[in-house]
C-alpha cells in the first residue's frame, strides 16, 4: 500500500532539473510527433530551449494546463501479423510530441522511486531491478517439478492469456485501482500517465541487436557467423547468473535455490541429472560468470590472496605469484590494523605490477564487507555488452594461440624434414 510518506515524496513540486533529466534520457532518433522534431533536436538546441522547454512542462505538472497543441499525435497502424486483411489485425500507436513525452517522462520517473515496494514481487516486468525472464523461470522449474513428482495426489497449472485485458484496460479502472492502492488525489492519475504503463522495458541497460551488430563488425569481420550468436547466447545467459548472485532474495532466485542449493552458495551448487534444462543453462551462464567475477576488497577477511580474483587493474585478477616468505592467506593479512594497506609487506609478497595494482586500489571510509562484482566494468555491474566482448577476445586470443601454433610446429617440422634430407644427401644446410 502507498504510505503518507511516499505520498509525499510524489507530491513534492517537480523542478527544473527533473525536466532535464527526463529529456537526456530519451532515445535521440525515435520516431517524431506530429510536429517533426525527435528528441535529439531538443538535446542539441538544449541551451537554447531550456528555459521555454522547462517553463512549459512544469506549468503543467505543476500548475495542470497543458496547451491543446502539446497533446496532438500522429496514429500509426502496426501489423500485428505477417499478412493483415483487417483492422484488428493492427496495433494503433501514438507518435507524441517530445514536450509532451517529457512531461511523462518526468511522471514515470517520479513513479519509479516507489513501484518495488507497492508491486507484488511475481510481477518481474516494468520494474527497475526485476526482469521479466525470471516469471519464466520460475513457472518452468513448477512445471518441471511437477512433471518429475510422482504422487497420488494430482498438481494442476492454469494458464491464463491476459492479452486482451492488457490491450483494453480502461483509465477508470485503472484510477480505481490506483486509489484503492492509496495513491493520494493530488496526484495526475491522467492520461498522459499511460505513456509510462506503455513504455519497453525500465531496465537501466539494454541490449538490441543493431547494438550487437556494430560490436561484431568493429571487432572483426572473420568473426561474422553463428559462433557469435553462440557467444552473445552464453553472455545473455550469464546475466541471469549475475541476477541469481546479486539479488539472491528475489523471488525466481528463492525458487531456484530451494530446488538445488538450498544449504550451499549459488557459485558452488551443482547441477544434477534431473535438473531442469533452465537449470542446466543457467550453469553454464555461470561459468561465464566466474570468468569476470572479481571480489571487491572491504575488510578483507572473505578474500583469499591466491585463490580469488581481487586485483583490479590486472589483466587476470589474480596475483602472478609469491615473492615473500610471509604467511599470506586473506586480503585482510595485508593490511595494517586501521584497515589501510600495509606497503612493506606488499611490496616484498608481490612483483611490482602487482604490488602497484594492489597500493592504487583505493580503502572505503569505513569497514565494508567483501562483496563479489563484475570485473569488466568500472561500476562493478554486469552487463551483456561487456561479457560477450569478454568471450569474444578470448576466443579471438585462443584462436591467435592456436594459429601461431600451428605455424611454428610446421615451420619446425619443414626444417627436421631438411636436415633430415641433408643428412641422408651429404648436403650441408646453413643456418639463418
Amino acid at each position: 500500500m502507498v504510505t503518507n510518506e511516499m505520498n509525499d515524496r510524489l507530491n513534492r513540486p517537480f523542478c527544473a532539473d527533473e525536466v532535464e533529466k527526463a529529456l537526456f534520457a530519451m532515445a535521440p532518433a525515435k520516431a517524431p510527433g506530429a510536429d517533426g522534431f525527435h528528441a535529439g533536436f531538443y538535446q542539441h538546441h538544449w541551451s537554447l530551449i531550456k528555459e521555454d522547454v522547462t517553463r512549459a512542462v512544469l506549468n503543467f505538472l505543476n500548475g495542470g494546463y497543458l496547451p491543446e497543441v502539446i497533446n496532438k499525435t500522429v496514429i500509426v497502424l502496426i501489423p500485428k501479423v505477417k499478412n493483415p486483411r483487417n483492422i484488428t489485425q493492427y496495433r494503433p500507436i501514438s507518435l507524441c510530441n517530445v514536450i509532451y513525452k517529457i512531461c511523462s517522462k518526468v511522471l514515470a520517473n517520479r513513479l519509479r522511486e516507489i513501484l518495488d515496494e507497492i508491486i507484488a514481487e511475481e510481477q518481474s516486468a516494468f520494474v527497475p531491478g526485476r526482469l521479466i525472464t525470471d516469471n519464466a523461470i520460475t513457472a518452468y522449474e513448477c512445471i518441471h517439478a511437477m512433471k518429475r513428482k510422482r504422487t497420488k495426489q494430482g498438481w494442476c497449472a492454469v494458464k491464463l492469456d491476459m492479452m486482451k485485458a492488457y490491450d483494453r484496460v480502461e483509465w477508470p479502472y485503472l484510477q480505481g485501482i490506483m486509489l484503492q492502492l492509496g495513491f493520494s488525489e493530488e496526484w495526475k492519475v491522467t492520461a498522459v500517465m499511460s505513456k509510462f504503463w506503455w513504455d519497453e522495458s525500465l531496465d537501466k541497460r539494454r541490449m538490441h541487436w543493431q547494438s550487437w551488430e556494430k560490436m561484431v563488425v568493429s571487432k572483426s569481420k572473420e568473426v561474422l557467423g553463428f559462433r557469435d550468436l553462440e557467444l552473445f547466447n552464453d553472455a545473455m545467459i550469464a546475466k541471469q547468473a549475475w541476477r541469481l548472485l546479486d539479488k539472491p532474495h528475489n523471488l525466481c532466485a528463492r525458487v531456484l535455490k530451494g530446488r538445488y542449493y538450498p544449504d550451499g552458495d549459488f557459485l558452488q551448487a551443482e547441477c544434477p541429472a534431473s535438473a531442469s534444462t533452465t537449470w542446466k543453462a543457467i550453469i553454464t551462464g555461470r561459468e561465464v560468470l566466474k570468468k569476470g567475477l572479481i571480489r571487491r576488497v572491504g575488510d578483507g577477511t572473505t578474500t583469499e590472496v591466491w585463490h580469488d580474483n581481487w586485483i583490479q587493474g590486472s589483466n587476470t585478477f589474480k596475483p602472478v605469484c609469491n615473492m615473500g616468505s610471509d604467511h599470506i592467506h586473506l586480503v585482510s593479512d595485508l593490511m595494517t590494523d586501521d584497515g589501510e594497506w600495509n606497503e612493506e609487506i606488499i611490496e616484498r609478497t608481490f612483483i611490482a605490477p602487482d604490488a602497484l595494482a594492489i597500493l592504487n586500489m583505493p580503502r572505503p571510509r569505513v569497514a565494508l564487507p567483501d562483496f563479489w562484482a563484475w570485473g569488466y566494468e568500472r561500476s562493478g555491474m554486469f552487463t551483456v555488452r561487456s561479457a560477450y566482448r569478454m568471450l569474444l577476445e578470448s576466443q579471438e586470443s585462443e584462436l591467435n594461440q592456436v594459429g601461431s601454433s600451428s605455424q611454428g610446429g610446421g615451420g619446425m617440422e619443414i626444417t627436421m624434414a631438411l636436415e633430415g634430407a641433408a643428412q641422408d644427401t651429404n648436403f650441408l644446410v646453413a643456418g639463418p
